[in-house]
């Protein structure tokens, strides 16, 4: 078990993000045990740090991230999931 109470599995799905956003830097703290991204440079979140409790949450707000970036006219990371929105209900417009 690592730090903060974070598994094996977490470990595999860190190592997971690192391979589908390889030109972000992806880590987890040895203290907190919390999950960390920054961005490249370039991209339209550069100057945000992006932080969270586990990796599904980081996986999430990874994608997140992608989605907005390419909505500003950025490119998506090589192999970055595409976000499907329901039909029924489109993205709020910032």
């Amino acid at each position: 078990m690592s730090a903060a109470g974070g598994g094996d599995g977490d470990d595999v799905r860190l190592e997971q993000l690192r391979r589908l956003y390889p030109r972000w830097s992806i880590w987890r703290g040895r203290v907190t045990g919390d999950y960390w991204a920054m961005p490249p440079r370039g991209h339209a979140t550069q100057y945000e740090l992006i932080t969270a409790h586990n990796a599904e949450e980081l996986a999430q707000r990874l994608a997140e991230a992608e989605e907005r970036h390419s909505r500003l006219g950025g490119a998506r990371a090589p192999g970055a999931p595409v976000r499907r929105w329901p039909l029924d209900k489109p993205p709020a417009l910032s």
